[in-house]
């Protein structure tokens, strides 16, 4: 999958393949193509409803706590179609977010 992925692409793994056997890569030439590509490949994983929950308590925790702090960390919100401006435009801020509504 990787070789079909473009300049600054982004490849998320979602899940965890069962066990088989051990597929051969050449590590290099695949470092090589992700940093000249500019590519991130990352994995994540779903938190079960009692993680969220829990993580919900403690960011109520953090903001009663250090109500200023957690407010800056997002620097500004911004609406869908700002995409552009902020993945291309100057980069200002700890962390700008586009809002869903």
């Amino acid at each position: 999958m990787l070789k079909l992925l473009g300049l600054n692409g982004i490849f998320v793994f979602t899940g965890i393949p069962p066990h088989k056997p051990a597929i051969p890569i050449e590590a290099d030439s695949l470092m090589r193509e992700i940093v000249l590509k500019n590519q991130v490949v990352v994995g994540t994983v779903n938190a079960d409803a009692g993680s969220f929950g829990a993580a919900i308590h403690d960011l109520g925790v953090f903001k009663q706590r250090w109500p200023d702090a957690l407010r800056a960390v997002i620097t500004d919100r911004f609406p869908m179609d700002a995409y552009r401006d902020l993945l291309m435009g100057k980069n200002m801020g700890i962390k700008n977010v586009i809002s869903i509504a």
